[in-house]
């Protein structure tokens, strides 16, 4: 019949000291569980801190974003005020790259 290691040391040297070691591996074990639970906590604290971050910048862009997307003034029909202002912006781009082209040709 096998025994386990705990009746096996009883048995074996003595009950004084099995309660001994098995309370130094217990206290042992709760030590590192206090340590990694440190360890996590501050892991913790730490996301929580960039989650914050995150927040407060997504609010910024989308503040950012409501404001571009008003600046359109009257949407054209058929598309969103997003669309419309896409479209200006696209506009004004290649305008700039046009007239690059021109004075580039122009020689200035």
């Amino acid at each position: 019949m096998e025994q386990n290691i705990f009746d096996w040391f009883q048995n074996n040297i003595g009950v004084s000291l099995v309660q001994s070691q098995y309370q130094d591996i217990v206290w042992f074990i709760n030590g590192e569980l206090d340590k990694e639970n440190r360890e996590i906590r501050q892991e913790l604290e730490r996301l929580q801190g960039e989650l914050l971050n995150v927040k407060e910048q997504h609010s910024s862009i989308c503040d950012m974003y409501q404001d571009l997307v008003m600046g359109v003034c009257s949407k054209h029909n058929g598309e969103t005020r997003h669309e419309t202002a896409f479209k200006y912006i696209q506009q004004a781009e290649e305008a700039k790259e046009e007239a690059t082209r021109v004075l580039a040709d122009k020689g200035e």
